[in-house]
């Protein structure tokens, strides 16, 4: 399932200070807690408090890939996580300005 936008992108840095948090201490663990969650209540306050709701995708899906490249940048930079706490990054040549977030299902 890929959800595309042509807004004017993130730079690498962006990626990493806005989206690379999964590698920090506490994220795995709470996405853990929020996949355990019986009640959908809780799991929606889990996220909510946390401002974790990005990381919500890896309750359906076993990877996700997310492509941008900021507006007048000139290559882009994919994202690249299966959840556990590590993140790639690459450098992509050739991606349209804007961002686009890919969950393997």
């Amino acid at each position: 399932l890929t959800v595309r936008d042509n807004g004017i992108g993130m730079t690498r840095d962006d990626l990493v200070e806005l989206i690379g948090t999964i590698a920090k201490s506490g994220t795995a663990g709470l996405l853990e807690k929020i996949k355990e969650s019986k009640d959908a209540a809780t799991a929606d306050s889990l996220i909510g408090q946390f401002g974790v709701g990005f990381y919500s995708a890896f309750m359906v899906a076993d990877k996700v890939t997310l492509r941008t490249r900021r507006a007048g940048a000139d290559s882009g930079t994919q994202w690249e996580s299966d959840g556990e706490g590590t993140y790639d990054l690459q450098t992509v040549d050739g991606l349209p300005v804007g961002t686009s977030v890919t969950l393997h299902l």
